[in-house]
């Protein structure tokens, strides 16, 4: 059951338009178990023409019909084995190459809704601002928005399209053989369903294990690497590199470790399957030769092989699907447990304004009335201001022990942060109108200066393409900034 509301949860995390998509594919691969059934059914004929043929009797029955059907009752036995044989040949290649394409193109399709899902969850978050990235480091924030995704959609919501579609195509497939032989279709139902459930039982607590631990290392490990690059003079001045160096490599081990486990432990149940089609097949012949005719034996001992064949790869992807949606809810816990406490929030709506020089009607002045702020659940407030205004052309310094709240009346100031009541107006409207309306018209200054990895000009018209930066602004810059002899 547990599964059933991850994967709804899921799915519920798609359009509607989106669900649509996913179900109509999923159904059609649903529907080509009938093209299994038939070349099951055919193969079967063949077994019983055969035999008869052997025996110099002619066919008779439902194989009768069958090759009336076909228009090959007129033909000899060679040439009907052979004819039938090409035709269930086909009949079942081609069921393989079309869910090799419907899996393709719904793969596909999650792995592009996974790209608009990390957009959508990213947007919401940078409208929360700098509340919500006070929530996760940086590590946790890179797998919510990557590994995270991606265990949702591609990791549950595409098992899910191929347990759903394997699950028709078995229920086809064998209601389909317990028409054409109830004691043959019982037996392998009984085979494989007990192989196939024993090891997902068996299987599931170990997958379910190593994808809570995979998650958890794989954010230790980009965290502790964040740390050493970000405070490498402090942590190499204190001598502790060695120190991080052997963490980090200790957590990289042990993904190594965890991401085989998870990929092998799955594909146990590949090797029963195969184990259990050889010892049934050896069975069933077995008993199908000891209590009935012959005709009826080679017939059955077919349509054991050939339901196998398509019935214990179905099962396998089943078992193995299970087991991926266990590790992919572990993997994925953290993205969903973001998204539900986000749902309500609206996506960001994005700006790529150009840099406005000019500024036209814009006045600086900012007045700030009566406002709170409050960071989690604290009773008082961190922030408290009842009114000020700072007049155009005026320079003010907010000064006051680390903690008074300095930095964060200036991300009020800015609309990063969100006060609970009151209100900041910069040149008549709210930050974020201004700084959409006048882009360029705020300019802020941090202590510690983000230098990103590219050329001069690229950290001076940060958040531009490289191909859109002006080299004339970027020289202005540089002259006003007084930096033209240290960059010369």
């Amino acid at each position: 059951m547990h599964i059933l509301r991850s994967f709804k949860e899921c799915l519920e995390i798609l359009s509607s338009s989106d669900r649509r998509k996913y179900w109509t594919v999923v159904v059609i691969q649903g529907f080509l178990g009938f093209l299994d059934f038939l070349g099951i059914a055919v193969l079967g004929v063949i077994g019983v023409v055969a035999i008869r043929g052997v025996q110099s009797q002619p066919a008779s029955g439902t194989s009768l019909n069958f090759l009336k059907l076909l228009n090959l009752s007129s033909l000899n036995l060679q040439k009907q084995v052979a004819i039938l044989g090409l035709f269930a040949a086909l009949i079942l290649i081609t069921r393989t190459i079309l869910t090799m394409y419907f899996n393709w193109k719904i793969l596909r399709f999650l792995a592009m809704r996974s790209a608009e899902i990390s957009s959508n969850l990213l947007t919401r978050m940078v409208i929360r601002g700098q509340t919500e990235f006070y929530k996760k480091n940086i590590s946790e924030i890179q797998y919510i928005l990557g590994p995270g995704v991606s265990s949702i959609a591609v990791g549950i919501l595409g098992s899910a399209s191929t347990i759903i579609a394997d699950l028709a195509s078995i229920l086809i497939v064998s209601t389909g053989v317990v028409l054409i032989d109830p004691t043959v279709a019982i037996l392998s139902a009984v085979l494989f369903s007990s192989v196939g459930v024993f090891f997902y039982f068996v299987l599931r607590v170990r997958v379910e294990t190593y994808g809570l631990q995979l998650a958890q290392d794989s954010i230790d490990s980009n965290q502790k690497l964040s740390e050493l690059i970000s405070g490498f003079r402090q942590i190499f001045a204190s001598n502790r590199v060695g120190f991080y160096t052997k963490e980090i490599i200790d957590k990289k081990t042990r993904i190594s470790k965890l991401t085989a486990l998870n990929t092998f432990v799955p594909s146990i149940g590949k090797y029963a399957i195969e184990v259990s089609i050889v010892i049934g097949g050896t069975l069933i012949s077995a008993g199908l030769f000891l209590f009935s005719d012959s005709t009826h034996a080679f017939s059955g001992l077919a349509i054991f092989i050939t339901a196998g064949t398509r019935i214990a790869p179905a099962l396998l992807r089943l078992q193995q699907g299970a087991l991926a949606i266990k590790s992919h809810m572990t993997l994925s816990a953290l993205t969903l447990s973001t998204i539900r406490d986000l749902k309500d929030d609206s996506v960001l709506d994005l700006s790529l304004n150009e840099t406005d020089f000019l500024h036209g009607n814009f006045h600086p002045e900012i007045k700030i009335q009566e406002i709170e702020f409050y960071y989690g659940t604290n009773i008082t407030p961190n922030l408290k201001v009842d009114n000020l205004v700072i007049k155009a052309g005026s320079s003010v310094a907010i000064v006051g022990p680390s903690g008074a709240g300095k930095t964060t009346l200036i991300d009020v100031v800015l609309g990063i942060l969100k006060p609970a009541q009151g209100k900041v107006y910069i040149s008549g409207l709210e930050p974020n109108n201004v700084i959409s309306k006048w882009p360029g018209a705020i300019s802020y200054v941090p202590q510690d200066i983000i230098i990103i990895q590219g050329s001069i000009a690229e950290n001076i018209a940060l958040g531009y393409k490289k191909s859109s930066v002006s080299e004339t602004r970027v020289n202005y810059s540089i002259k006003i900034s007084q930096l033209t002899e240290f960059i010369d």
